[in-house]
C-alpha cells in the first residue's frame, strides 16, 4: 500500500485525511498524511521532498508516533553540490509502552520485529557533472515473525523521501560584460 507517492518532473503535493489498514486500522492507522516534491532543473539544480504522517498507530498501539516527517533536499551547480536530511524527525515515538528517542538507530520489538528510526543516506560529487542525492526513511518496522496478521518478512515504512539534483552544465556560462 502506497499513499502520497510523488515523482518529478513536476512539483506536486498530495494530502490524505486518514488511512487505516486493514479497514479496522489494527495494523496501520494514520490520522493525516501529506507529501510534496519540488524541483528546479538547470545549471543550479535544486530538489526538495518530504513525506509526513500525523497521529500514527501500528499494531493496535504497540507502536505510536505523534508526527513522522521525512524531509530531504539536494542542490548542485558548477560551484558546489550538497544534500541534507536534518529536517527529518519522529516526534512522540513510543514502542511497547516505552518512549523512543528521535535519533537514528534501531529498537528490538520483542521477538517479532525491529524498528529503525531515521535511516538516511546522502552524497555529492563536484565534477562530471556536479550532483547530489539524499534519502531518508523516518520509521521502518521489519517483522522477523508473524505479527498482527502480517507474515514474517513484512515491512511497514512510514515517511520516506528522496531528492536528486544534477547540474546541467550544457549551457555555457555567460561571458563577463
Amino acid at each position: 500500500v502506497l499513499i502520497g507517492g510523488l515523482e518529478w518532473p513536476t512539483s506536486m503535493t498530495a494530502d490524505v485525511q486518514s488511512f487505516q489498514y486493514p479497514e479496522d486500522g489494527s495494523v496501520v492507522s494514520v490520522g493525516r498524511s501529506r507529501a510534496a516534491v519540488f524541483a528546479a532543473p538547470g545549471s543550479a539544480a535544486a530538489t526538495q521532498s518530504f513525506a509526513e504522517a500525523i497521529v500514527v498507530s501500528l499494531f493496535n498501539g504497540e507502536v505510536v508516533a505523534g508526527k513522522v516527517t521525512a524531509s530531504v533536499s539536494a542542490g548542485a551547480s558548477a560551484r558546489s553540490a550538497g544534500a541534507d536530511t536534518t529536517a527529518s524527525v519522529v516526534q512522540g515515538l513510543r514502542a511497547l509502552g516505552s518512549d523512543v528517542p528521535s535519533a537514528p538507530g534501531s529498537v528490538s520489538l520483542e521477538d517479532w520485529g525491529t524498528m529503525t528510526v531515521l535511516s538516511s543516506d546522502s552524497g555529492s560529487r563536484n565534477a562530471g557533472p556536479p550532483g547530489a542525492q539524499a534519502s531518508v526513511t523516518a520509521l521502518r518496522i521489519g517483522l522477523s515473525a508473524e505479527h498482527g496478521g502480517l507474515p514474517a518478512g513484512s515491512e511497514i515504512v512510514i515517511g520516506n523521501a528522496q531528492a536528486v539534483a544534477v547540474a546541467d552544465l550544457s549551457v555555457p556560462p555567460r561571458p563577463p560584460p
